[in-house]
């Protein structure tokens, strides 16, 4: 993440709950993203 500058990284997958993986990074359902847009990306930590 250091490389690509980046301050969080959202994970999407088919699955049905969002749940954080590590420091930074958070894994987000897709239909989750499909059903309140874009703004599902940029959960807090």
């Amino acid at each position: 993440m250091a490389d690509l500058q980046l301050d969080h990284l959202t994970v999407i997958y088919p699955g049905n709950r969002a749940y954080p993986l590590a420091d930074h990074i958070t894994v987000a359902p897709l239909a989750a993203v499909a059903q309140v847009g874009g703004e599902a990306l940029f959960l807090q930590d």
